[in-house]
């Protein structure tokens, strides 16, 4: 029933790649578990206050990037993480860490719990990002 989980355009991994087409040219469709994956992770991304229609969306974790973060400053961001969880719809109960990878890239990784309005087992995002 992919319908709970609802249906947008299938958007890129990563801020360089493109947007994916049928082959009748219309744009690839998300839905399903992927859909809820694919917002969840959008919602992580984007910084709060960044959309204008939708000022309380959004944790900021492309903003953790390159910042030297310590440990508080990695609980606070996912407590940012937790509650914007908390605002979708399909999620019913949702854990999530924040670490940073110690190599000279400047990776943030999120690994998040989440389990989803109507089901009984926890899907596992992790969400790694640099510059």
């Amino acid at each position: 029933m992919a319908d709970r989980f609802l249906t947008d355009i299938a958007m890129p991994r990563s801020p360089a790649g493109e947007l994916r087409a049928t082959p009748t040219g219309d744009l690839k469709l998300s839905a399903g578990r992927d859909n809820a994956a694919q917002a969840l992770e959008r919602r992580v991304l984007v910084g709060q206050g960044t959309l204008l229609h939708r000022s309380d969306y959004g944790a900021g974790l492309k903003m953790a990037i390159e910042r030297s973060t310590s440990p508080t400053e990695r609980a606070q961001q996912a407590a940012r993480i937790q509650r914007q969880m908390a605002r979708d719809e399909r999620v019913v109960a949702s854990e999530s860490t924040v670490s940073l990878s110690t190599d000279a890239d400047s990776r943030v990784v999120v690994d998040l719990s989440v389990q989803l309005k109507g089901d009984d087992d926890t899907q596992t995002l992790s969400i790694d990002i640099s510059e």
